[in-house]
């Protein structure tokens, strides 16, 4: 932890914002086109959605912590939370790219495993980014003004990211709508 009373740069403010992005744009996209997709592109029953999304969030509750609790015990050269935020890098957009694929597979059972998979996937990435994103707050500096401008930066260049891929997003879709 920096123990000097240096302001942080603002170029690692909006490094942060972005890496914010990342979670906020997740959880409004899936939240307003995942079931669309799943029961209408995808074709799966809607108690099939529904157990989906009930695992997904069974599975973020065990998630988030053990994720936590791995990083804070992490020990690398390059510190405590570069690596899961390259491991979340990684996971992260594979696993939202299968979720929006057609399932290889025809077999109803066999096509909820696919999507469940894909969306345990996607949560596994964002915890794995958001995670140490939040994480790195506290370890910059111990100055309780900065610590307050890291996070407000944090948070408003995330959300102002994630609600304009939002708006992208929704006139992408709205060009292919009847």
């Amino acid at each position: 932890m920096s123990t000097d009373k240096k302001p942080v740069p603002r170029t690692t403010k909006v490094l942060l914002g972005i890496g914010e992005a990342v979670m906020v744009s997740n959880t409004l996209t899936t939240g307003f086109f995942l079931n669309s997709y799943l029961l209408e592109t995808a074709c799966l029953d809607g108690v099939h959605v529904a157990v989906i999304q009930v695992v997904q969030g069974f599975f973020d509750v065990i998630n988030d912590p053990v994720v936590g609790t791995l990083s804070d015990h992490t020990r690398t050269r390059w510190g405590r939370r570069r690596p899961w935020m390259l491991l979340g890098s990684m996971v992260l957009p594979v696993s939202y790219w299968l979720l929006f694929c057609e399932s290889p597979f025809s077999n109803e059972d066999f096509k909820l495993f696919y999507y469940m998979f894909c969306f345990c996937g996607v949560s596994f990435g964002v915890t794995c980014m958001n995670i140490s994103i939040s994480a790195l707050v506290p370890e910059l500096t111990d100055d309780y003004d900065e610590r307050t401008s890291l996070s407000s930066y944090r948070l408003a260049i995330g959300n102002l990211t994630a609600f304009g891929s939002l708006m992208v997003m929704t006139k992408m879709l709205s060009n292919y709508s009847a």
